[in-house]
């Protein structure tokens, strides 16, 4: 068993969006101004993603979880040391026939300083019923596949395939205030069992679903 990203959905509604609207303001990947987070060992712990329902989260959790396997990143459970540790943000939001869905990834050291940001918008046709109905397969495993080729691209892991999509050349830029630091990993979040994973199906997956 180990510890999966948590998910609040709803817990944060106004930072969520704030954080969103920053990322998609300064652009697709920002970085300490090397081009890279850093040198050295290159594992990612993923803390949080703050925003999807739980349907939604666990979708999204399982693509990044092959992504991260098949571009060959280095992802370990957030209770284990980790090189960098990454919190997500998700939201949606729908006009008359379309829905954009609006995500950013920050990347932190082991000194707790966010090196980077990547970030990017989905925009799709609006699904009836609600706004996360949008998010549907096709949708989480673009965002998945760009994201986790980003991230790999940010932290100096050579990409598998081609170029991420949307994504843009690293720009210099301070950190916000508002950005969160992340918090210590919370040991009350155990990882459900690999059966219990969608997509990823290997056992004790650092990416697996961790209850709130």
């Amino acid at each position: 068993m180990t510890d999966g990203p948590v998910n609040r959905h709803g817990t944060r509604p106004f930072l969520v969006m704030a954080a969103l609207g920053l990322g998609l303001a300064l652009g697709g990947c920002q970085t300490d101004g090397t081009g890279f987070a850093s040198s050295g060992s290159r594992t990612l712990a993923f803390e949080s993603i703050d925003g999807p329902p739980r349907p939604t989260f666990e979708k999204l959790v399982g693509h990044l979880t092959t992504e991260a396997e098949a571009q060959k990143v280095a992802v370990v459970s957030r209770s284990e040391p980790a090189s960098y540790r990454v919190r997500g943000y998700l939201a949606v939001n729908s006009s008359r026939d379309k829905t954009a869905v609006a995500y950013v990834w920050d990347v932190f050291d082991a000194s707790k300083q966010r090196v980077a940001r990547v970030s990017g918008e989905e925009v799709v046709k609006r699904a009836k019923g609600d706004a996360w109905a949008a998010c549907d397969e096709a949708v989480l495993t673009k965002i998945a596949g760009i994201s986790m080729a980003s991230l790999a691209e940010t932290i100096g892991v050579p990409v598998a395939g081609a170029t991420p999509q949307t994504a843009k050349p690293a720009e210099t830029a301070a950190a916000p205030a508002e950005a969160p630091a992340p918090q210590e990993p919370a040991p009350r979040a155990p990882a459900l069992s690999a059966d219990e994973v969608p997509v990823a199906q290997t056992a004790a997956s650092p990416l697996a679903y961790a209850q709130q």
